[in-house]
């Protein structure tokens, strides 16, 4: 942008003296305890677990599609899709399984592995469970993080064992 300034364009940096908590500037109000106790009745409660179980109705709706029925570019987006739902469906599987978690008065570590220990030693996960509930962490990272082509194709074939997983564990979860 030559001559010009960031100023000229309509766009401005937030002000670095932004209180912690200022709803105006998402930066800051992201570490927020405001923010944590809206997060936290986000995941918990009736409203987490509406979005928990859309989300898992529709990541099976996903994985129902006979996909080999469709030329192979169709394919690769209904691939691209199914991996797109098992992502968020993993987001909002540990977060609201640590919401429940944090419920009953146990304190544990915000990270999806610590959460899914952490559930099997509450009883909320199953010991045929825990592997498989690890092995979808897994493979998120894999497909958020790491996006290996050469790996989609063996996630994909994972991908309704991680469903079922998913909704074995929710299923006994507390209301």
């Amino acid at each position: 942008m030559a001559g010009g300034t960031l100023a000229d364009c309509g766009t401005s940096l937030p002000e670095q003296d932004a209180t912690i908590g200022d709803r105006g500037n998402p930066r800051r109000f992201h570490r927020s305890a405001e923010w944590k106790k809206v997060m936290e009745d986000f995941f918990h409660g009736q409203l987490g677990r509406e979005n928990l179980t859309r989300a898992l109705e529709g990541f099976a709706r996903a994985l129902a599609i006979d996909a080999l029925t469709y030329p192979e570019f169709v394919q690769d987006v209904i691939d691209s899709g199914r991996i797109q739902k098992f992502e968020y469906c993993t987001e909002l599987f540990w977060k609201y399984l640590r919401a429940c978690l944090v419920a009953e008065g146990l304190d544990v570590a915000n990270s999806p592995r610590a959460t899914i220990k952490a559930a099997l030693d509450r009883g909320f996960v199953g010991e045929a469970e825990y592997q498989a509930a690890l092995d979808l962490v897994a493979d998120r990272n894999t497909c958020s993080h790491v996006y290996r082509q050469t790996l989609i194709p063996t996630i994909v074939a994972r991908l309704p064992t991680h469903c079922r997983t998913m909704q074995s564990v929710f299923d006994r979860l507390p209301r």
